[in-house]
């Protein structure tokens, strides 16, 4: 793996994969905004919202999580939302974008949610092959013919011992539920909102069960959980939530 590249204003392979992420996740959302009959100019005008919270909320979720990542320069790792990011956060800060600027035009937050999931979990397939190019979010030591190796000085990644693909697992599970995503939004009647919820729902099952083959948090488990697991928890809950709602609403 080869974490440090020297390509224009990417110095890693991470932020390189990320860029063409966020550029892919706009022209995906107007082809998915004609199943829900959205407005190609309200996708335009709510998706630079969208990504500013997105990594806002990574950012400031990871430091949350994170605090002892804080323990030296603090200052610079504030300012620097590259310098830790959390997929989690990114859910949280872009949702909140997203019912800000719909409630400020007005316009009915669910169906632009229901949009924009597919998408969202297609780019964090893609920004798992990133980590795995980095050697972040590695797994724990494995036996198994699967293991991966890292190598590089620079990667967080323990070196020279097979480790669990965590990186891949996960990538191959977000492909799976945005292909599963889009089929939903393409259906029709399906209620707004439940594209949604059953994009937090998939994805806190994905997160809770990939993180059992995480080893980066190992030292900072609380009850022999990570941080990631009880958040899970807490997005699940409202996944369901949001489906009773509008179950009961449809009734």
């Amino acid at each position: 793996m080869h974490p440090l590249i020297d390509f224009g204003p990417f110095p890693t392979l991470y932020s390189l994969v990320a860029a063409v992420a966020c550029a892919l996740s706009l022209p995906l959302a107007l082809y998915e905004a004609r199943y829900r009959r959205v407005s190609p100019r309200l996708v335009l005008a709510v998706w630079p919202a969208m990504l500013l919270g997105g990594f806002l909320g990574a950012h400031f979720y990871f430091i949350l999580t994170h605090p002892y990542f804080m323990a030296a320069d603090p200052v610079p790792k504030v300012f620097n939302v590259f310098a830790g990011i959390s997929i989690q956060g990114m859910i949280i800060g872009g949702t909140a974008a997203l019912y800000l600027m719909l409630r400020l035009a007005g316009e009915p937050l669910l169906p632009v949610l229901d949009v924009f999931v597919p998408v969202v979990a297609f780019c964090q397939s893609l920004g798992r092959l990133g980590c795995l190019a980095t050697g972040c979010c590695y797994g724990k030591p494995t036996s198994l013919p699967l293991g991966i190796i890292f190598s590089d000085p620079f990667s967080p990644a323990p070196k020279g011992i097979p480790l669990h693909p965590t990186q891949v697992y996960e990538s191959v599970l977000c492909a799976v539920l945005a292909a599963v995503l889009h089929h939903r939004l393409k259906k029709e009647g399906e209620p707004g909102g439940r594209v949604f919820a059953a994009y937090v729902l998939g994805y806190s099952v994905i997160r809770f069960s990939v993180q059992l083959f995480r080893d980066d948090d190992a030292g900072h488990l609380v009850l022999g959980m990570a941080h990631s697991q009880y958040t899970a928890v807490l997005m699940a809950a409202a996944a369901v939530w949001l489906f009773r709602r509008l179950g009961a609403r449809r009734s």
